[in-house]
């Protein structure tokens, strides 16, 4: 929210073609918004806190079972790579440490899936073990073995990121490191680590993003693009501006559809294939006329405020940013937990970038390595408990 005032209040070229009044209907939904969040956050913030001694959380409590977590959830992860390459293992290094235009990796999946697509989907691993990684690698107790195929796993994962031009999977990647550093510090280091690093880090993280979005077509990147980029890829506001104009001259209302896309997306399509396509960026994209052959051709996206209206109007603004609230304080009060715990401070922020990500649109895939990481850990335990009723 934010984000949607900074644009507001900066009001670039492309927000100064609206008119006074559907600006001012524009800044009444944030801050519709914002009170609605507010209310749903304070509503769950005095309840239950989680369970500390649920599956879950007690085996991230275990080193053996987050190292052993860890490996099964990077065999899993680089099992398509391996298939896709027939074992070609630089292949896939060159794929991760050389740059390439968007979408063009060897391992990129397509939009509308086959068992090829399906396969690849098992990279959510990697995502599910990213967290696991960073704890290990800067925990204190850690073995070295553990510590160097931790720095390794990341190393891949961060040049892969890089090197796409990707910024949410760079992202997901480097903020359960910078937490699990943050978490080791003493508390004096940590507060200048607030004051000083993190400014410092939004503001190379916002130049790098611009300078990504302007080279990754052409795979390249270079820091000068940071200074004559238009569009970086986080302005909300205009679409919000966009949509409201859009929905009230003649575009419908969604109804709920782009979020019915997102639900049923874990289904495999080669098991579905009348699966349904038009997500929220799809259909943006064909409200500017930027679909050619079925392929956007840029990378857009409705913000959550502007999804939300476009779905369900005023309405939806209200009704759902107060259980986006209720949903992120459940996330929130994990903070307790990992105030004892590293892994857990770990995973608690790879919740954060799911937070971060769903500010641009609703997308379910964005859960994945989180559920990969969930079913992962239950699975370690259940096998531990078994060994030992066996023994």
């Amino acid at each position: 929210m934010g984000w949607y005032l900074a644009e507001a209040i900066l009001c670039p070229v492309a927000i100064r073609s609206y008119s006074s009044r559907e600006y001012l209907v524009a800044l009444g939904s944030v801050a519709f918004c914002f009170l609605s969040f507010e209310c749903g956050y304070r509503f769950l913030e005095r309840r239950s806190k989680p369970n500390p001694d649920s599956g879950f959380f007690s085996g991230l409590a275990n080193s053996d079972v987050v190292w052993q977590s860890l490996l099964v959830c990077s065999l899993i992860g680089f099992l398509p790579l391996l298939v896709v390459s027939k074992g070609d293992l630089w292949l896939i290094l060159v794929d991760a440490f050389e740059f390439r235009p968007r979408w063009s990796s060897v391992f990129q999946r397509g939009r509308y899936g086959d068992a090829r697509d399906a396969l690849l989907e098992l990279q959510m691993f990697l995502r599910a073990a990213t967290p696991l990684a960073a704890a290990i690698l800067i925990g204190r107790s850690s073995t070295w073995l553990r510590r160097m195929f931790s720095a390794g796993l990341l190393a891949y994962l961060i040049a892969r990121a890089f090197h796409d031009g990707s910024r949410l999977k760079l992202v997901e990647v480097l903020l359960p490191v910078a937490a699990a550093t943050y978490w080791v510090c003493a508390v004096t280091v940590r507060r200048k680590l607030v004051v000083w690093m993190l400014p410092m880090a939004l503001i190379i993280g916002f130049l790098w993003s611009a300078a990504a979005v302007q080279g990754r077509d052409a795979g390249r990147f270079r820091w000068s693009d940071a200074f004559t980029a238009q569009y970086t890829g986080f302005e909300m506001f205009r679409e919000l501006l966009f949509l409201q104009r859009e929905v009230r001259a003649h575009s419908p209302w969604q109804w709920g559809y782009t979020y019915y896309v997102q639900a049923v997306n874990p289904v495999p399509r080669i098991l579905w294939p009348g699966k349904p396509v038009g997500d929220a960026g799809l259909q943006l994209a064909h409200l500017q006329k930027a679909v050619v052959n079925g392929e956007p051709m840029l990378t857009i996206a409705p913000g959550v405020i502007g999804e939300m209206y476009w779905n369900f109007g005023i309405t939806g603004i209200v009704v759902l940013s107060a259980l986006f609230g209720v949903a992120c304080c459940w996330w929130d009060r994990l903070r307790v937990l990992g105030n004892q715990s590293l892994p857990i401070f770990a995973v608690f922020s790879s919740g954060l970038f799911i937070i971060f990500a769903t500010g641009r649109s609703v997308n379910l895939s964005n859960l994945y390595g989180l559920v990969a990481l969930w079913g992962t850990i239950h699975l370690v335990c259940r096998v531990s408990s078994m060994r030992r009723e066996v023994s």
